[in-house]
This record gives structure tokens, C-alpha cells and sequence, in this order.
């Protein structure tokens, strides 16, 4: 996406545990961390090797970018779910920010 951000790949887990971490989240939030680690950690599968875990949050419920909840929930749940705090601050800062919306927003429709 030509951001800055780098991704953390050092976090080592299998599928089904991203889904169990990502379902103690709030419901709100969800979605919204489901789609940060599908694309931190899955999305440079091959489709041949794609893992269906996380589609019932990325699929089947469309991120709507302007409908965000507020940052520190954000990053709450992307702590909940194993990120370091200074990354998940770094990762909700480069999606949050203004001037890439049209960019992402684009990228989904």
C-alpha cells in the first residue's frame, strides 16, 4: 500500500488462533482488527493456500472506512489480539489518516 508501517510477522500464530483471539474482542471492533491482521499476516497467501478463517468478518460484513469506532478502541482490540502497543498505535495512525482513506476506500469497492 506503500506505507511506512512494517508489518510484525515475528507474532507466530496458526489460523484458528487469530480467529479465538479476534472473537474476544468487542463486536464493534472486530471486523476492523480482523481486516489489519488478514492483511499483517494472511494476505500474501496464494490463493491455492488461503485460509477462510477470518472471512465471516472481512467477507460477509463490508469495512465501512468513515464508520470507524474511535482510535483507542482500535488499538484496545489489536492489543487484545497480540500487537505491541507502539504497533498498533503506528498501524491505526497510517489507516486513520485522512489522506489515505480515498486510497483504502478505493482498494474495496
Amino acid at each position: 500500500m506503500g506505507t511506512n508501517y512494517k508489518p510484525i510477522r515475528h507474532i507466530q500464530r496458526s489460523p484458528e488462533e487469530w480467529l479465538e483471539a479476534i472473537q474476544q474482542v468487542p463486536e464493534n471492533v472486530r471486523p476492523y482488527i480482523a481486516n489489519v491482521v488478514w492483511w499483517d499476516f494472511f494476505s500474501n497467501n496464494m490463493v491455492s493456500k488461503r485460509w477462510p478463517h477470518l472471512d465471516e468478518y472481512i467477507w460477509l460484513k463490508p469495512v465501512v472506512f468513515s464508520e470507524y469506532p474511535p482510535q483507542p478502541e482500535l488499538v484496545a482490540g489489536m492489543m487484545a489480539v497480540g500487537y505491541p502497543e507502539e504497533d498498533a498505535q503506528r498501524r491505526w495512525r497510517i489507516i486513520l489518516d485522512p489522506a489515505w482513506k480515498p486510497k483504502l476506500e478505493s482498494r474495496f469497492l
